[in-house]
């Protein structure tokens, strides 16, 4: 039971910081965006 909650613990961790580098790349776009124009 411990080592399937240290899993879960991890694949969360993992997906969380997966969204934190999509809204900073999402931000990097947007501020990207009016040097394009």
């Amino acid at each position: 039971m411990t080592e399937f909650r240290i899993k879960t613990h991890a694949f969360d961790a993992c997906l969380s910081w997966l969204e934190e580098i999509k809204t900073l790349e999402v931000s990097l776009e947007v501020a990207r965006l009016p040097s394009r124009h």
